[in-house]
């Protein structure tokens, strides 16, 4: 079951991997969600997540968010094309339960697929 693994080489973990996708990258938005991507050299795509505390001030659920969307990455992976993807969130996000998050990020990936697999 390797290829549902989520081990280190599939996170953005260096400021400069992060700082890349921020300033190059394209921008889709669900609701008050946001996923920035930008095409990396690999081949595999790398997830990041970026959230404030001043967004979700409760450690408990900025952690819950951050499960639910490496969970959907994890998942949808090998659909994706190869790109460095980063998650936001805006400030006027209101939390909303796990259902409806997971359905929100399945559709938000579905415009990243890659469509010749």
């Amino acid at each position: 079951m390797k290829i549902f693994s989520f081990s280190k080489k599939f996170r953005l973990k260096k400021s400069n991997n992060y700082n890349k996708v921020f300033k190059k990258s394209y921008k889709i938005q669900k609701d008050n969600l946001i996923i920035l991507g930008s095409y990396n050299n690999l081949n595999f795509p790398r997830l990041g997540i970026s959230i404030s505390k001043k967004i979700i001030p409760s450690s408990c659920k900025r952690n819950i968010f951050k499960r639910i969307a490496k969970e959907s990455f994890r998942i949808k992976k090998n659909y994706l094309i190869k790109m460095d993807f980063i998650i936001t969130i805006k400030k006027n996000f209101l939390f909303i339960n796990k259902k409806e998050l997971t359905k929100i990020l399945n559709q938000t990936w579905i415009r990243y697929y890659n469509i010749y697999i």
